[in-house]
């Protein structure tokens, strides 16, 4: 399982070429979005899982998965590395989550009790599933371009490291050392923002 890929489409590609390649490409605003942090309404909420009801469906619907399928790095199960302030760093293994459109939490299921046998599909519950409707308070999408100026940071080692580890094939799953390192890092920069109260102005000016 630590060596199955998980490129989903051509938004994973794109995303993939930007981060680990960094090829020359003209990006459409919503590909360089490759950092998420979130902040739920409750502080309890991150062990439960966040996923989607659409209206008229008969479902609610796990929309984004751990594209891994397995506990593997850091964060294990769990979406989510720490931040001040209660807010929440989107784990590497979770590309383009949570889908913002619908967002539902799941008051009786735990992000470890999800059984991932297959990665191709998403976890469904029926609409009587204990649940609450719209439990994310803020969802900000940080390009890590703009967070490497702006902290005078450097990612390019860090980002060489993974290069090498994916290989020609840019298994992110076979790189989870090398990924929680990186995902370290941006989790360091984003939580100086918050804690030297520069996040708002930071998003305002360079997350336009």
């Amino acid at each position: 399982m630590k060596k199955k890929r998980f490129l989903t489409g051509m938004i994973m590609l794109e995303f993939l070429c930007a981060l680990i390649t960094g090829c020359q490409k003209d990006f459409i605003p919503g590909d360089q979005r490759i950092i998420t942090i979130v902040k739920l309404k409750q502080v309890e909420y991150k062990y439960n899982v966040l996923a989607n009801y659409l209206e008229g469906s008969d479902s609610i619907v796990l929309t984004r998965g751990n594209g891994c399928g397995e506990s593997i790095g850091s964060s294990g199960y769990s979406p989510y590395w720490e931040l001040p302030d209660n807010w929440l760093l989107v784990d590497w293994k979770w590309s383009n989550f949570p889908y913002d459109a619908g967002l539902t939490l799941l008051t009786e299921k735990r992000w470890e009790n999800i059984d991932y046998t297959d990665n191709q599909s998403f976890a469904k519950w029926p609409i009587s599933e204990p649940h609450i409707s719209q439990p994310v308070e803020k969802i900000y999408y940080i390009h890590y371009h703009s967070l490497e100026k702006y902290c005078h940071s450097n990612y390019n080692n860090l980002l060489k490291d993974i290069e090498e580890k994916a290989g020609e094939d840019l298994c992110y799953c076979c790189a989870p050392d090398e990924m929680d390192k990186l995902w370290k890092k941006f989790q360091e920069d984003v939580s100086s923002l918050i804690s030297n109260n520069e996040l708002e102005k930071y998003i305002k000016e360079k997350e336009k």
